[in-house]
């Protein structure tokens, strides 16, 4: 219904799922070579697909296109006559256009500090970070466990994020392994190189030293 009611000139955002499934390579080889395998796999579904978008981008039709490979899928921003021929292929089993979302404004005067205390605690009232009120874990905190509260002490959580920074002073002592992966999928232990600081911020939610930098 979106393409249909778009304007022959606009460009529409979908992401285009094709009909075979990404097949997984054989069992217990190393990651990187399974990740060949399925990008092989997803090169290969998605080749008609592929350059038949690059023919169309070239008459300006197709603004631009991002093939994936853990998914068989690929994103396309092109107009709304191309989305309509990419859902009429065989090898397409599905153009999802995104719809657009009004956010309403609230009724009267509500703000988070507001809210009913059983919800979220007020945030001049708590000495924890506005997310852990949130969720409650004072709460659970409270709780005795064989005479004593319940504090995570000893239990090891693994972090698969961005990355982590075990120099921060929250995380100081607190990261007994690390280790990373490259875009091929290769793994090296003892390094973790921190991207976005997403993987740290994660790693301190879980198991910080107590402290709030």
């Amino acid at each position: 219904a979106l393409i249909s009611q778009a304007k022959s000139g606009d460009m529409l955002d979908a992401m285009v799922t094709l009909r075979k499934e990404v097949q997984v390579g054989p069992k217990n080889v190393e990651c990187h070579i399974q990740i060949e395998h399925m990008r092989k796999f997803c090169d290969a579904s998605q080749k008609g697909l592929t350059d038949y978008l690059e023919k169309q981008k070239f008459f300006g039709r197709v603004e631009n296109y991002n093939a994936f490979w853990l998914v068989n899928a690929v994103a396309v921003r092109a107009v709304p006559m191309i989305m309509q021929h990419i859902a009429a292929r065989k090898d397409v089993e599905n153009v999802f256009v995104p719809g657009k979302f009004e956010i309403p404004e609230p009724k009267g005067n509500v703000t988070l500090d507001s809210r009913s205390a059983d919800f979220v605690r007020p945030l001049q009232q708590s000495p924890f970070e506005q997310n852990i009120s949130f969720i409650k874990a004072p709460d659970v905190w409270n709780v005795l466990q064989n005479g004593v509260p319940i504090r995570g002490k000893d239990v090891v959580v693994g972090i698969i994020d961005t990355g982590i920074d075990d120099t921060h002073p929250d995380l100081l002592g607190k990261v007994p392994k690390k280790a990373s992966a490259d875009s091929q999928g290769k793994i090296t232990v003892g390094v973790a190189v921190e991207s976005t600081g997403h993987g740290t911020h994660v790693a301190a939610t879980a198991g910080s030293n107590g402290t709030l930098q």
